[in-house]
């Protein structure tokens, strides 16, 4: 019996570069870049990927992989009215030493 899948390979993505399982039907799962049947079929021939095994989809050897957390936007406008603040605190404490010179 043939253990490998019919249609999906594994292989390091061509525009991210990570390593995924990806099918015609079944686009990157990091960047979405989709790999239609005849650019599949000249990566298994070039041996830049290989065909992936039933037990390796099915197993627990292979979990799912974890997408990457989305930036906290709201983190960088704290840091960025922080970053005001600070020198709006400077430019006010240089005024007020320029103010008693004089």
């Amino acid at each position: 019996m043939d253990r490998a899948h019919p249609d999906r390979i594994k292989l390091s993505c061509l525009e991210c570069a990570k390593p995924v399982v990806v099918s015609a039907t079944q686009p990157c799962f990091y960047c979405g870049r989709r790999y239609p049947e005849q650019e599949i079929a000249e990566l298994l021939a070039a041996g830049k990927a290989e065909k992936v095994e039933l037990d390796q989809l099915l197993g627990p050897s292979a979990p799912m992989p974890v997408p990457p957390e989305p930036r906290n936007t709201a983190t960088y406008v704290i840091y960025a009215l922080l970053a005001l603040l600070f020198l709006l605190f400077c430019f006010a404490a240089i005024w007020i030493i320029h103010r008693l010179k004089l």
